[in-house]
């Protein structure tokens, strides 16, 4: 899979980048980058299957979660498109969550922690393994390290995070929806 922070955003959003980043280096005005970026996304979007016969699907990564229903029924989703249009009254959503292992220089531990509790992690564990370095255990969920948590790590770190996750247990979630008229 395909993998690109550069082609990430909204339209308007790499339109600016590109702009700023090529109009000086390049000599081109607004509309001759525009053609440019046309051109981009057709080589982007077909080059897969003109080279490979594969088709581009874009998603964001999907996590499954369990319903349970307070009649006792359980369904699995990974869409929230998926759930029942016409839900029961009381509903237990399991969120699946995951053990975090990280090892940092001690230098970076605030910024570290503030990362791990702005994607909702539940602290477990801190010491500090010598002088120099800083272990810590988070629950985190697994929705929240699926698409930028890694990023983020190795960006405040500096690439000098060390990271490794297990699956936990799910935690529960009690959701009390209003019944319809």
């Amino acid at each position: 899979m395909l993998y690109d922070q550069h082609l990430l955003g909204t339209k308007r959003k790499i339109q600016a980048r590109i702009f700023a980043r090529d109009s000086d280096r390049l000599g081109l005005n607004k509309e001759q980058l525009d053609q440019m970026q046309d051109l981009d996304s057709v080589r982007i979007e077909q080059t897969p299957s003109w080279e490979h016969g594969a088709h581009v699907i874009s998603t964001v990564p999907t996590v499954p979660y369990t319903f349970e229903f307070s009649d006792g029924s359980k369904l699995q989703v990974q869409n929230p498109a998926a759930l029942p249009s016409n839900p029961k009254n009381k509903i237990t959503c399991w969120e699946p969550t995951v053990l975090a292992t990280i090892i940092i220089p001690s230098e970076y531990v605030g910024p570290v922690i503030t990362l791990c509790s702005d994607h909702r992690g539940e602290q477990l564990e801190y010491t500090f393994i010598d002088s120099l370095r800083v272990f810590l255990k988070y629950r985190l969920p697994l929705r929240e390290i699926v698409v930028d948590f890694y990023n983020g790590l190795r960006s405040i770190t500096s690439g000098y995070a060390s990271f490794d996750y297990e699956e936990a247990e799910s935690l529960s979630l009690t959701l009390s929806l209003p019944l319809p008229p």
